[in-house]
This record gives C-alpha cells, structure tokens and sequence, in this order.
C-alpha cells in the first residue's frame, strides 16, 4: 500500500496516531463534508476538480474497509517506529557528540590550569634566583667598601700620627685591630643576614610548591572522581582519604615550617657565639 498518500488528511481529519483512534462514524461524516465541497458539480470551473474527487472516494475506500484500514494504520505505526528509531540514534549520536567535545573542552582547560601553574612555578624560581644573587653580589660590593674605608682611615691615622713613635704605632695598632673587628662583625652579619634571607625565600617556596602540590592533587582527584562516577558510598570513603591525606600533608607542612624556623633561631644563636668569640679574641690580642 502507498503511504505517501495520507488517506486521512485527504478527508480533512488529523493523520497518526490521532487519526487511528477516529471510529468509522467520524470518518463517514468527515467524507460527506470533503465530497460536498469536492464534487465536481460544485467546481465546475476547477480542472482537476474530477481527480480530486476520485482520491477523496479512493481515500474513503481504505479507510471505510476494516482490513484495508487496519493494514494501512499498522503501516502508519511501523513508519511512525522507525522514524522515532533513527530519530532516537540521531538524538543518541549528538548528545555523545556534544559530550566528546564537552570532555575535549575540560581537558583543555586543565591543562591549560597546568601549564600556567607550571610556568608561574617557573618564574617564581628565577625571581629568586636572580634576587638570591643580586643580594650575594650588594654584600660583596659593602665589604668590598668596607675595607677599602679601613685601610684609608688607618693609612691616614698613620700619615698623621707618625711622628709620635712608638706610642703612635700602639694607637695605629689598636685603631687598625678596632676597625678590622668592625669589619669582620659588619661582614658576619651580612653573611648571617642573607642566609636568613635565603632560608625565608627556600621557606616561601615551600609553602608555594605545598600549595600548587595540593592543588593539582585536588584537580586530579577531582578529575578521577568525574571519570568513576562510582556510587556514594565510594565517594564517601575517597572523600574521607582525601582528608586523612591533606591533614597529613598539613602536618608535614606544619613540622617544615617548624623545622625551618627553629633553624632560623639556631642561626641567630650561632651569630650570638660568634660575636662573643669575635669579642674574646679581640680582647686577648689587645691584652697581648
């Protein structure tokens, strides 16, 4: 049977699954209205008023016999399933489409995040680098300048001092002695100053590297979390690692820092004993 002929919109009455449900009286009235208005007598002028009026009668022939119309309604049905079919695969094949190019996007988002983490890391070491060595390079320029000042001031002290003798000499000596225990406690602390400088920067680095560490972790278990998709009761054992994990971490970070600060103080402590020996030393050469 035809179905490119839709037998009930040629009587004017709704086609699918509407129009299965219409019972034989519907029809029937629905063809006297159509044939009214179709029958030639009433389009004398219309050419194919003839034609239309035979399809109507044709039309109405299917539908008026049960088997006919039960035969041609099962048609419309098979039809009407294999459109819905291929347009379920259609539907089925674009969301998977959209959802491929979804995962494309959030993969490149994340590693997008990676690489600008990775550069900032980066930048962050050669910034300090470069300030680590500019700071080494200003201490050598101040002790450089500190001794050239000494040696001046006691070459002058003993242009102007050397006709006093012996006594003269004494007091260039103690002078002399004076100015290189200045220098040496100017040149101890420059030391111990940029080594606290640098333990500072190597503590600031830690805690960055801890939290870009702890932030990737969380973005790549967030991401295998999204992948598994695994039942709550997964979730929430993963959930609870997770923060057994980070307490962890925290402690560690925690236990760094209070590492690093005790040898901040031990440094301070060291630069105290060495000004006391620096002072004895001094004190015993003076008496000798």
């Amino acid at each position: 049977m035809d179905l490119q002929i839709d037998h009930y919109k040629v009587l004017g009455l709704p086609s699918g699954e509407e129009g299965i449900r219409l019972t034989e009286t519907e029809i029937s009235r629905a063809f006297k209205q159509k044939a009214l208005q179709l029958h030639p007598d009433k389009n004398p002028d219309d050419p194919h008023a003839k034609q239309s009026f035979q399809n109507l009668q044709f039309s109405y022939g299917i539908l008026k016999d049960g088997r006919s119309r039960e035969l041609y309604d099962n048609q419309i049905r098979a039809r009407t399933n294999q459109q819905q079919q291929q347009e379920e695969v259609r539907r089925r094949a674009r969301e998977e489409e959209i959802e491929r190019e979804c995962e494309r996007m959030r993969r490149m988002m994340m590693e997008e995040e990676e690489e600008e983490a990775r550069r900032r890391r980066a930048e962050q070491v050669e910034s300090e680098r470069r300030r680590s060595w500019m700071e080494g390079k200003e201490v050598d320029k101040q002790q450089q300048e500190a001794r050239r000042r000494g040696a001046e001031q006691g070459k002058s002290e003993r242009s102007r001092c050397w006709v006093n003798g012996k006594e003269v000499d004494n007091y260039l000596r103690q002078q002399q002695q004076e100015a290189r225990r200045r220098a040496r406690d100017e040149e101890l602390e420059q030391v111990c100053e940029r080594l606290r400088r640098r333990i500072r920067a190597r503590r600031r680095m830690m805690v960055e590297e801890e939290a870009c560490r702890r932030a990737e972790q969380g973005r790549s278990e967030r991401r295998s979390w999204m992948e598994e998709k695994e039942g709550p009761r997964r979730a929430e054992e993963e959930a609870q690692g997770r923060g057994r994990r980070m307490n962890a971490e925290e402690e560690a970070l925690r236990r760094s820092r209070q590492d690093l600060e005790s040898s901040d103080g031990g440094l301070d402590e060291l630069l105290a004993r060495l000004r006391g020996l620096n002072v004895r030393g001094g004190g015993g050469k003076e008496a000798m």
